[in-house]
Protein backbone atom coordinates (compact mmCIF):
# COMPACT_ATOMS: atom_id res chain seq x y z
CA UNK A 1 0.00 0.00 0.00
CA UNK A 2 1.96 2.89 -1.20
CA UNK A 3 0.87 6.61 -2.12
CA UNK A 4 2.75 9.99 -2.07
CA UNK A 5 -0.60 11.23 -0.39
CA UNK A 6 -0.38 10.66 3.51
CA UNK A 7 -2.76 11.47 6.08
CA UNK A 8 -2.59 11.62 10.11
CA UNK A 9 -5.20 9.21 11.59
CA UNK A 10 -7.64 12.59 12.53
CA UNK A 11 -6.91 13.43 8.72
CA UNK A 12 -8.01 9.94 7.37
CA UNK A 13 -11.12 10.24 9.97
CA UNK A 14 -12.39 13.28 8.87
CA UNK A 15 -12.08 12.91 5.09
CA UNK A 16 -13.90 9.38 5.52
CA UNK A 17 -16.12 10.46 7.19
CA UNK A 18 -15.67 8.13 10.86
CA UNK A 19 -14.68 8.64 13.75
CA UNK A 20 -11.28 8.32 15.17
CA UNK A 21 -11.73 5.33 17.38
CA UNK A 22 -13.80 3.56 14.72
CA UNK A 23 -10.28 3.69 12.98
CA UNK A 24 -8.73 2.58 15.92
CA UNK A 25 -11.70 -0.63 15.89
CA UNK A 26 -11.20 -1.34 12.45
CA UNK A 27 -7.21 -1.96 12.92
CA UNK A 28 -8.19 -4.05 16.08
CA UNK A 29 -10.26 -6.07 14.14
CA UNK A 30 -8.09 -6.30 11.65
CA UNK A 31 -10.01 -5.27 8.49
CA UNK A 32 -7.82 -1.96 8.27
CA UNK A 33 -3.99 -2.41 7.38
CA UNK A 34 -1.78 -0.75 9.99
CA UNK A 35 0.06 2.85 8.97
CA UNK A 36 2.91 3.33 8.26
CA UNK A 37 4.87 4.50 11.86
CA UNK A 38 7.66 7.17 11.34
CA UNK A 39 9.09 8.52 14.62
CA UNK A 40 5.86 8.19 17.12
CA UNK A 41 3.45 9.19 13.99
CA UNK A 42 1.37 6.66 12.10
CA UNK A 43 0.68 7.81 8.53
CA UNK A 44 -1.79 6.36 6.34
CA UNK A 45 -2.31 6.69 2.35
CA UNK A 46 -5.13 6.67 -0.52
CA UNK A 47 -5.37 2.95 -0.62
CA UNK A 48 -6.34 3.05 3.31
CA UNK A 49 -8.87 5.46 2.54
CA UNK A 50 -10.42 3.40 -0.33
CA UNK A 51 -10.58 0.43 1.96
CA UNK A 52 -11.62 2.73 5.17
CA UNK A 53 -14.70 3.71 2.61
CA UNK A 54 -15.02 -0.24 1.20
CA UNK A 55 -15.82 -0.79 5.44
CA UNK A 56 -18.26 2.08 5.20
CA UNK A 57 -20.77 0.61 2.57
CA UNK A 58 -20.06 -3.43 3.49
CA UNK A 59 -21.11 -2.04 7.23
CA UNK A 60 -24.35 -0.19 5.61
CA UNK A 61 -25.18 -3.10 3.93
CA UNK A 62 -25.56 -4.76 7.28
CA UNK A 63 -22.29 -6.83 7.35
CA UNK A 64 -20.62 -7.39 10.13
CA UNK A 65 -16.55 -6.51 10.77
CA UNK A 66 -15.94 -10.62 11.03
CA UNK A 67 -17.25 -10.68 7.53
CA UNK A 68 -16.16 -8.11 6.36
CA UNK A 69 -12.20 -9.16 7.66
CA UNK A 70 -13.00 -12.70 5.85
CA UNK A 71 -14.46 -11.15 2.66
CA UNK A 72 -11.10 -8.97 2.31
CA UNK A 73 -9.02 -12.12 2.75
CA UNK A 74 -10.61 -14.06 0.24
CA UNK A 75 -10.04 -11.19 -1.88
CA UNK A 76 -6.40 -11.04 -0.99
CA UNK A 77 -6.23 -14.65 -2.10
CA UNK A 78 -6.85 -14.54 -5.11
CA UNK A 79 -10.13 -15.86 -5.48
CA UNK A 80 -12.54 -15.43 -8.39
CA UNK A 81 -14.55 -12.03 -8.30
CA UNK A 82 -17.97 -13.84 -8.87
CA UNK A 83 -17.10 -16.13 -6.04
CA UNK A 84 -16.42 -13.39 -3.50
CA UNK A 85 -19.23 -10.88 -4.52
CA UNK A 86 -21.38 -14.04 -3.87
CA UNK A 87 -20.17 -13.96 -0.30
CA UNK A 88 -20.95 -10.57 0.23
CA UNK A 89 -24.39 -11.20 -1.51
CA UNK A 90 -24.81 -13.72 1.02
CA UNK A 91 -23.84 -12.42 4.16
CA UNK A 92 -23.78 -8.53 3.61
CA UNK A 93 -27.00 -8.03 1.83
CA UNK A 94 -29.93 -8.08 4.04
CA UNK A 95 -32.32 -10.75 3.95
CA UNK A 96 -35.17 -8.27 3.23
CA UNK A 97 -34.14 -5.06 1.84
CA UNK A 98 -36.36 -2.27 2.59
CA UNK A 99 -36.33 1.19 1.58
CA UNK A 100 -35.93 3.59 4.66
CA UNK A 101 -37.69 6.98 5.73
CA UNK A 102 -37.70 8.79 8.41
CA UNK A 103 -40.51 10.48 11.18
CA UNK A 104 -40.92 12.71 13.14
CA UNK A 105 -41.75 12.64 17.49
CA UNK A 106 -45.03 14.08 16.67
CA UNK A 107 -45.20 10.92 13.90
CA UNK A 108 -44.24 8.64 16.67
CA UNK A 109 -46.34 9.84 19.01
CA UNK A 110 -49.89 8.70 17.71
CA UNK A 111 -48.43 4.88 18.63
CA UNK A 112 -47.13 5.70 21.57
CA UNK A 113 -43.54 5.27 21.02
CA UNK A 114 -42.62 8.97 21.36
CA UNK A 115 -42.31 8.50 25.25
CA UNK A 116 -38.77 8.18 26.02
CA UNK A 117 -38.84 4.81 27.50
CA UNK A 118 -41.09 3.31 24.58
CA UNK A 119 -38.76 5.10 22.07
CA UNK A 120 -35.50 3.48 23.57
CA UNK A 121 -37.17 0.06 23.47
CA UNK A 122 -38.19 0.56 19.88
CA UNK A 123 -34.23 1.53 18.88
CA UNK A 124 -32.55 -1.19 20.94
CA UNK A 125 -35.21 -3.50 18.73
CA UNK A 126 -33.74 -2.12 15.65
CA UNK A 127 -37.09 -0.62 14.32
CA UNK A 128 -35.58 3.01 14.60
CA UNK A 129 -32.50 5.14 14.70
CA UNK A 130 -32.14 8.59 15.29
CA UNK A 131 -31.72 10.50 12.12
CA UNK A 132 -30.80 13.71 13.25
CA UNK A 133 -30.46 16.06 16.61
CA UNK A 134 -33.64 17.92 15.23
CA UNK A 135 -36.07 15.15 16.72
CA UNK A 136 -36.20 13.17 13.22
CA UNK A 137 -35.89 9.36 13.46
CA UNK A 138 -35.16 6.64 10.79
CA UNK A 139 -37.26 3.81 9.90
CA UNK A 140 -34.60 0.90 10.37
CA UNK A 141 -37.61 -1.69 9.24
CA UNK A 142 -40.61 -0.81 7.72
CA UNK A 143 -42.15 -3.95 8.80
CA UNK A 144 -41.73 -4.25 11.98
CA UNK A 145 -42.78 -0.73 12.57
CA UNK A 146 -46.02 -1.59 10.46
CA UNK A 147 -46.00 -4.80 12.40
CA UNK A 148 -46.18 -2.85 15.78
CA UNK A 149 -48.59 -0.15 14.24
CA UNK A 150 -50.82 -3.10 13.57
CA UNK A 151 -50.80 -4.51 16.91
CA UNK A 152 -51.86 -1.23 18.63
CA UNK A 153 -54.49 -0.43 15.92
CA UNK A 154 -56.02 -4.01 17.00
CA UNK A 155 -56.27 -2.38 20.99
CA UNK A 156 -53.01 -4.00 22.09
CA UNK A 157 -51.48 -1.17 24.21
CA UNK A 158 -47.91 0.18 23.31
CA UNK A 159 -46.01 -1.19 26.16
CA UNK A 160 -47.79 -5.09 25.13
CA UNK A 161 -46.54 -4.59 21.70
CA UNK A 162 -43.29 -3.74 22.04
CA UNK A 163 -42.93 -6.39 24.84
CA UNK A 164 -43.72 -9.20 22.16
CA UNK A 165 -41.55 -7.70 19.73
CA UNK A 166 -38.46 -8.07 22.69
CA UNK A 167 -40.06 -11.68 23.19
CA UNK A 168 -39.76 -12.38 18.96
CA UNK A 169 -36.84 -11.00 19.00
CA UNK A 170 -35.01 -13.06 21.78
CA UNK A 171 -36.87 -16.18 20.08
CA UNK A 172 -35.19 -15.73 16.66
CA UNK A 173 -31.99 -14.97 17.89
CA UNK A 174 -32.09 -18.28 19.83
CA UNK A 175 -33.37 -19.97 16.12
CA UNK A 176 -30.35 -17.95 14.27
CA UNK A 177 -28.01 -19.15 16.99
CA UNK A 178 -28.58 -22.42 16.05
CA UNK A 179 -28.51 -21.93 12.57
CA UNK A 180 -24.99 -20.47 12.89
CA UNK A 181 -23.79 -23.34 14.61
CA UNK A 182 -25.04 -25.88 12.31
CA UNK A 183 -23.37 -23.30 9.37
CA UNK A 184 -19.68 -23.30 11.39
CA UNK A 185 -19.84 -26.90 11.84
CA UNK A 186 -20.73 -28.60 8.81
CA UNK A 187 -19.48 -25.42 6.06
CA UNK A 188 -17.52 -23.04 7.82
CA UNK A 189 -14.47 -25.38 9.51
CA UNK A 190 -14.68 -27.76 6.49
CA UNK A 191 -14.51 -24.58 4.21
CA UNK A 192 -11.54 -23.23 6.26
CA UNK A 193 -9.70 -26.59 6.05
CA UNK A 194 -10.59 -26.75 2.54
CA UNK A 195 -7.99 -25.53 -0.44
CA UNK A 196 -10.48 -22.40 -0.24
CA UNK A 197 -11.17 -22.63 -4.26
CA UNK A 198 -13.91 -20.67 -6.00
CA UNK A 199 -15.66 -24.21 -5.83
CA UNK A 200 -14.96 -24.28 -2.06
CA UNK A 201 -16.44 -20.97 -1.43
CA UNK A 202 -19.34 -21.53 -3.93
CA UNK A 203 -20.35 -24.04 -1.63
CA UNK A 204 -20.69 -21.75 1.21
CA UNK A 205 -22.75 -19.46 -0.37
CA UNK A 206 -25.31 -22.27 -1.87
CA UNK A 207 -25.57 -23.12 2.02
CA UNK A 208 -26.24 -19.22 2.83
CA UNK A 209 -28.39 -18.70 -0.22
CA UNK A 210 -30.56 -22.07 1.22
CA UNK A 211 -30.52 -21.49 4.94
CA UNK A 212 -31.49 -18.29 5.09
CA UNK A 213 -34.65 -19.20 2.85
CA UNK A 214 -35.25 -22.41 4.79
CA UNK A 215 -35.35 -21.00 8.32
CA UNK A 216 -37.41 -18.04 7.39
CA UNK A 217 -40.08 -19.97 5.32
CA UNK A 218 -39.79 -22.79 7.71
CA UNK A 219 -40.44 -20.67 10.53
CA UNK A 220 -43.62 -19.21 9.07
CA UNK A 221 -45.17 -22.71 8.32
CA UNK A 222 -44.43 -23.85 11.76
CA UNK A 223 -45.94 -21.34 13.81
CA UNK A 224 -49.30 -20.80 11.35
CA UNK A 225 -49.15 -24.59 12.33
CA UNK A 226 -48.90 -23.80 15.64
CA UNK A 227 -50.93 -20.93 16.29
CA UNK A 228 -54.03 -23.00 15.09
CA UNK A 229 -53.26 -25.84 17.11
CA UNK A 230 -53.17 -23.51 19.81
CA UNK A 231 -56.66 -21.71 19.31
CA UNK A 232 -58.41 -24.99 18.53
CA UNK A 233 -57.22 -26.41 21.67
CA UNK A 234 -57.81 -23.61 23.99
CA UNK A 235 -60.65 -21.51 22.42
CA UNK A 236 -62.80 -24.03 20.80
CA UNK A 237 -65.56 -21.13 21.09
CA UNK A 238 -64.09 -18.55 19.01
CA UNK A 239 -62.87 -20.92 16.07
CA UNK A 240 -67.00 -22.24 15.71
CA UNK A 241 -67.94 -18.48 16.36
CA UNK A 242 -65.87 -17.70 13.31
CA UNK A 243 -67.23 -20.49 11.10
CA UNK A 244 -70.47 -19.05 11.93
CA UNK A 245 -70.25 -16.05 10.90
CA UNK A 246 -68.19 -16.94 8.06
CA UNK A 247 -71.49 -19.24 7.52
CA UNK A 248 -74.14 -16.48 8.03
CA UNK A 249 -74.73 -16.56 11.90
CA UNK A 250 -73.56 -14.11 14.08
CA UNK A 251 -71.50 -14.41 16.91
CA UNK A 252 -74.27 -13.47 19.08
CA UNK A 253 -76.29 -16.20 17.65
CA UNK A 254 -73.60 -18.75 17.90
CA UNK A 255 -73.30 -18.00 21.81
CA UNK A 256 -77.39 -18.81 21.81
CA UNK A 257 -77.19 -21.93 20.47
Amino acid sequence: MTSSVEYTIDELARIAGVTVRSVRVYHERGVLPPPRVRGRTGYYDTAHLARLQAIGRLLERGMKLAGIKELFEAWERGEGLAEVLGLVDQVATPYHAETTETVSVEELGKYGTATPENLRRAITLGVYEPADDAGTYRVLSPRLSRFGAALIDAGVPVERALAELERLTADCDRIAARHVRLFHELIWEPYKRSPRTPDDLAQVTRYLAVTRNMSTEAAAELISRALQRSLEADTPELLDAVRDVETGHSIRDAGLR
